[in-house]
């Protein structure tokens, strides 16, 4: 059987994943990669998003290929382009359409509702889909498949959800070819995860609905097997030879057996630079030792916030500021690069959380300071919350569901005075968050006693993204600036080629 996927803007790790184990038992797998060139979350421009539009040439590669199925694995962010794209298809085409992803996982009864959706998966996909792909070359389709969900003469069905899979070992490796062929600059930055699940639910993350989604299926955080892991990126070494290696696992030191034997393996085998992601719980000295004598250039610490009333009362997070205190010394005296995330505006705080947060930072002193406003994803906990403060009404529950409204900072602000103020509120801080890695301490601590960091909200925007960019110089993260910038000049030769042997084709 034929499946085409598409996929927008990015690599999608779970698309390969499932384009490796439909492979290996015998289906045929494509994809279509439209990056949304100026019409993407990141960067808009409506006519420079109609000149490199090629949704006429998909449906072209659809005409052309005559798949069974046509998937798109989804996140919220992309959820409309996703239905946009579907309904364009659905009007040409009389294929069956998939959606899967954590955005129908957490919307199920809304996604299903869409007229150009024939078929959900709800979780894990690989088995479900693979046992649908089954049926439909056997000549029926099995409406009684555990995670999907079926449109059948004007009703709907709603299978089960099916145990969590605890040997990820029986799946292949991710087939990269599928996005590489595509976008051949990701073989220089391979990105994997060896584990699935999170030992926490914080109320903003996915994990939050995922985990209630599979209650009593099963153990939640599984692991694949060190041969297995470390066999990936043998054949990575061999078929791609990246500079730099990511593990996107929410924490790869929570299994530490497994730690430590995977980072003896992987200075044996492979020792380039990592990047990877961790909670400060998971850290002790020899986790820390393994991480720097296993080549970790970088790691990843999400700490959102330093109000440990936030962290247990909104957010839902365990760990405390001491433990933050020693988990940043460690990677300090190791000379262990390390970063922290830091959402702004989530609720209940304000310019004390703030001061707190920049007093923290400065004493940890961590190599940058990644900042982002919250984001608010369906079903999560933390909606109801935003709810109760003020800064959510309940109608915007159901633009959240539809991805139409999740970034309260920056979208759908009625008062735009409100919105332009509380953005130059962020900017005093945001600027002095950027600049903390870069002056001294002591100058630091005065800045903020002195309430200096109060004029930042008139520096430009600009400004603050050219000091970021000398930061990311200085740390030897320029790569993160330049592997973006070539990837939009590649996208836009890609799609005038695209859409110049479209036209070749048409006349």
């Amino acid at each position: 059987m034929k499946i085409l996927f598409v996929q927008s803007e990015s690599e999608s790790l779970s698309t390969e994943l499932l384009s490796g184990y439909l492979k290996k038992n015998g289906h045929e797998v494509y994809l279509f990669f439209d990056p949304r060139l100026f019409a993407s979350s990141i960067i808009s421009n409506n006519y420079l998003g109609r000149v490199f539009d090629i949704q006429d040439i998909l449906l072209a590669r659809i005409r052309d290929l005559k798949p069974d199925i046509i998937g798109f694995s989804v996140l919220t962010g992309d959820y409309q382009w996703a239905l946009n794209t579907a309904s364009r298809i659905k009007s040409q085409f009389d294929i069956p359409i998939i959606f899967g992803g954590i955005h129908v996982t957490s919307t199920p009864e809304r996604v299903i509702s869409k007229g150009c959706i024939d078929i959900i998966c709800v979780g894990e996909g690989e088995d479900p889909l693979l046992e649908l792909l089954n049926s439909m070359e056997d000549g029926h389709i099995d409406y009684t498949i555990k995670n999907l969900w079926f449109k059948s003469d004007g009703k709907i069905i709603r299978n089960e959800i099916r145990s969590l899979e605890q040997n990820l070992d029986k799946y292949p490796v991710l087939d990269k070819d599928l996005f590489i062929n595509e976008i051949p600059l990701l073989r220089r930055y391979y990105t994997t995860m060896f584990s699935r699940g999170c030992c926490y639910h914080c109320t903003y993350c996915c994990n939050n609905v995922l985990k209630e989604s599979y209650k009593n299926k099963g153990k939640y955080l599984r692991v694949r097997s060190v041969e297995h892991s470390i066999k990936e990126l043998i054949e990575a070494e061999k078929k791609y030879n990246p500079r730099i290696y990511c593990f996107a696992d929410d924490m790869i030191t929570a299994y530490k057996d497994w730690f430590r034997e995977f980072s003896t393996e992987y200075k044996r085998h492979i020792n380039k630079p990592y990047v990877c992601y961790t909670h400060p719980k998971f850290l002790n000295e020899e986790i820390g030792r393994l991480l720097k004598e296993s080549n970790c250039l970088w790691l990843n610490l999400g700490l959102q916030t330093a109000s440990e009333k936030t962290r247990k009362e909104v957010l839902r997070r365990v760990e405390n500021n001491d433990e933050i205190r020693k988990c940043a010394d460690i990677c300090n005296r190791l000379s262990l690069r390390f970063s922290i995330d830091h959402i702004f505006d989530i609720p209940y705080e304000g310019e004390k959380e703030y001061i707190e947060a920049m007093n923290l930072y400065t004493e940890i002193h961590p190599t940058i300071i990644n900042t982002f406003y919250l984001t608010y994803y369906p079903m999560t906990d933390i909606i109801d919350t935003a709810i109760k403060a003020g800064i959510l009404i309940e109608e915007d529950r159901e633009r959240i569901e539809e991805g139409k409204h999740f970034c309260v900072a920056t979208f759908n602000i009625s008062n735009k005075k409100e919105g332009k103020d509380r953005i130059k509120m962020f900017n005093s801080y945001l600027f002095a968050f950027t600049l903390i890695p870069l002056v001294p301490q002591r100058l630091m601590k005065k800045i903020i006693d002195k309430g200096y960091y109060r004029h930042f909200k008139k520096v430009p925007g600009l400004f603050i993204l050219f000091v970021k960019a000398l930061l990311r110089i200085k740390i030897g993260q320029i790569y993160l600036y330049t592997g973006e910038i070539k990837r939009l000049f590649f996208h836009i030769y890609r799609n005038l080629r695209l859409k110049w042997l479209y036209r070749l084709k048409s006349r």
